[in-house]
């Protein structure tokens, strides 16, 4: 399994493979393989960014030292919660230096997917029956004036703005366009939606806030619910978690 992969909850299969490269030099797209022969071990840690908690950590194989080929089990650990999970690999040499991999910015941290469970709790609304296509997008009716990339749940059969104050239902999915009160608007409740322009943190985890946004900080207060994450500045991958009730 490699960077990216999407796994549910509770697998331990397949393992988690990697392979450590140098930053590009000028002019490469991608580096050269991290000889890792003067190596003594390789670490791996895991990290579940919506709880920003480390949920694993072990010493990983190394499969080819010349062409720095790492690999490590999928644990329980790694995939109990839903959500997005990094992991960043823990090089020390010969002579006790330590190596970080990827080397570059947090937002190059490889990660999982891990997605939640079916059947989902009976909270959650059944879908209208009104899908737009084969992935999943529903045209639902807004009962108040809604922009694209808003939080939404359903009210009678309409779509309303998320609250994590407990106000509405559980959250149906997110917005791919803007609606006035009464027009159709269309929600993706799992996928990916797509957005030009949305300015997003590539990487990032989002969180439901106030009157349907998303945040890339935690709430404080109310409910505690990953949304999902950012693909890239356009791009909004919904995987709904399972929210947190707090004061």
């Amino acid at each position: 399994m490699g960077v990216g992969s999407t796994v549910k909850q509770g697998d331990t299969a397949p393992d988690v493979r990697y392979q450590l490269l140098n930053d590009p030099a000028w002019g490469e797209r991608v580096g050269k393989p991290i000889n890792l022969s003067d190596a003594t071990q390789v670490a791996v840690v895991f990290r579940h960014e919506p709880t920003r908690s480390i949920v694993h950590s072990a010493v990983a194989a190394i499969d080819d030292k010349a062409n720095g080929k790492v690999s490590t089990p999928l644990t329980t650990e790694i995939t109990a919660k839903p959500g997005l999970v990094s992991f960043e690999w823990v090089v020390t040499w010969e002579g006790g230096a330590v190596t970080t991999f990827p080397s570059g910015p947090r937002t190059d941290l490889n990660y999982i997917l891990v997605r939640r469970e079916l059947p989902m709790p009976d909270s959650i609304p059944v879908p209208p029956t009104n899908a737009v296509n084969d992935h999943q997008e529903f045209s639902v009716e807004a009962a108040e004036t809604i922009s694209a990339l808003r939080v939404v749940a359903m009210v009678d059969g309409k779509a309303v703005l998320y609250q994590p104050d407990g106000s509405t239902p559980d959250v149906f999915g997110v917005t791919r366009t803007a609606a006035a009160v009464g027009d159709q608007v269309i929600v993706v409740p799992d996928g990916v939606v797509d957005s030009p322009g949305a300015g997003l943190t590539p990487a990032a985890t989002y969180w439901a806030g106030v009157n349907g946004t998303l945040v890339d900080t935690p709430p404080t207060s109310g409910v505690l619910l990953v949304i999902g994450y950012a693909a890239d500045a356009d791009s909004l991958v919904v995987q709904v978690g399972e929210p947190v009730n707090r004061a």
